[in-house]
């Protein structure tokens, strides 16, 4: 992501690497954003929150991708004070940063729902489907085990990974479980 020259005009760009000539190339994806910060894709979408603009827009990944010149961030997905990293979880939601202290999650309609209300600097959030769970970085929490809203949660130390952000918060937050498919006999 970059932001250019003004925060109000940023920008998604898209990099391939040659592997044989180990040369790479870079091509505006989406212009038109608002300080991007946080990217997560959903079947053939893709989302970015724009801090400046408090937002998170939606565009067609596939139509990005092969449109010749860079498509505009016209399709405001949803409204968001001071949206920040992005994660998405299977079946279509969303998660991020809302306002100064809480976290959300976004339906596949824009439905939103405040999970937890009690961070002091929220900041990157991932989700791990296989165990139902959210990672969120709270930079300005110490290490301790507290409960938010409800949910259980837990701080775990990790000193070499992220030596700036090391707590991070686990929540169990009923994610949609993974798909599973029925394999075939086929008789031979």
């Amino acid at each position: 992501m970059n932001k250019g020259d003004d925060a109000a005009h940023g920008g998604v760009s898209f990099i391939t690497i040659d592997a044989s000539t180990n040369q790479s190339a870079e091509r505006d994806l989406v212009v038109g954003l608002g300080e991007p910060v946080g990217l997560a894709t959903s079947d053939d979408t893709l989302f970015i929150t724009g801090q400046a603009n408090n937002r998170i827009v939606k565009v067609k990944l596939s139509a990005a991708l092969s449109a010749a010149a860079p498509v505009a961030s016209n399709d405001i997905f949803v409204n968001v004070s001071a949206p920040d990293l992005l994660a998405a979880a299977p079946g279509g939601m969303l998660y991020t940063k809302c306002g100064e202290h809480s976290l959300c999650r976004y339906s596949r309609t824009g439905e939103t729902t405040v999970i937890a209300m009690d961070f002091d600097e929220p900041r990157g959030i991932a989700v791990d489907a296989v165990r139902k769970r959210l990672f969120i970085v709270d930079r300005a929490r110490g290490n301790r085990v507290r409960t938010s809203a409800g949910i259980s949660t837990a701080i775990l130390s990790n000193e070499h990974a992220y030596t700036h952000f090391r707590p991070f918060v686990i929540f169990s937050d009923r994610l949609p479980a993974p798909r599973r498919t029925a394999k075939r006999r086929v008789a031979s």
